[in-house]
């Protein structure tokens, strides 16, 4: 079970992955799991996670685990269980 949202734990995560991880990467070339633009200031770093999130559940948790647990606790979903149990139809 992911751990419960708590804004201190949102901001530390926002912190680590927004400032050290992208910019590093991105300078370096290098591709990420989160778009750069989440990197210009923090309302784009939350749309930038939200929408990774959503849309590539897996690379985000693996890749930043603590902020996935956040946003599955804030969203009260977990993206990955559709993919792995998508409904019938």
């Amino acid at each position: 079970m992911a751990r419960k949202w708590n804004p201190i734990n949102w901001l530390f995560c926002a912190l680590k992955v927004n400032h050290f991880y992208p910019r590093q990467a991105v300078e370096r070339g290098q591709k990420t799991v989160l778009d750069a633009y989440g990197a210009t200031n923090p309302a784009e770093f939350f749309a930038v996670a939200t929408e990774t999130f959503f849309e590539k559940p897996r690379q985000l948790k693996k890749n930043h685990s603590g902020l996935y647990a956040q946003l599955q606790h804030y969203y009260r979903v977990d993206p990955i269980q559709w993919i792995s149990n998508p409904p019938n139809g």
